[in-house]
């Protein structure tokens, strides 16, 4: 005798036996695998942005540290060739700076601090005056 794994119904449509549960957990576990790729994806997401954020902040320190060496070399030049620097942080684009003139006959040594979002960096520059 044949076997079949459909029946017919009274109307005479057919009918599947114990199918119908496997496409939903099949549904349920793809659903499961794409919401991990997701979070996977989000958190992978927000690392990059806070490294772009933090090399944007630490770029953003040396451009203002390096506005600290022009500051200098302008006072030096055509100001006051004995000056010594700034004395304390000077507001600059959202950040400051500070400057330190060393004098040795008639070279200057300039250090500069630039400070943006908690970076800070240090520039030297040796000039003669």
């Amino acid at each position: 005798m044949w076997y079949s794994k459909t029946n017919t119904n009274i109307i005479g449509r057919s009918q599947r036996r114990d199918e119908g549960g496997a496409a939903l957990i099949i549904a349920i576990f793809a659903l499961f695998f794409v919401s991990l790729l997701v979070i996977a994806f989000l958190d992978i997401t927000q690392i990059d942005l806070q490294i772009v954020t933090n090399h944007t902040r630490d770029v953003q320190a040396t451009y203002i540290g390096e506005a600290g060496i022009e500051y200098a070399i302008y006072q030096l030049l055509y100001v006051n060739s004995n000056w010594t620097g700034t004395g304390g942080d000077v507001s600059f684009a959202g950040g400051s700076y500070n400057v330190a003139v060393a004098i040795a006959g008639s070279k200057r040594t300039i250090q500069s601090t630039g400070k943006k979002g908690g970076f800070e960096r240090v520039l030297k520059v040796v000039i003669r005056v």
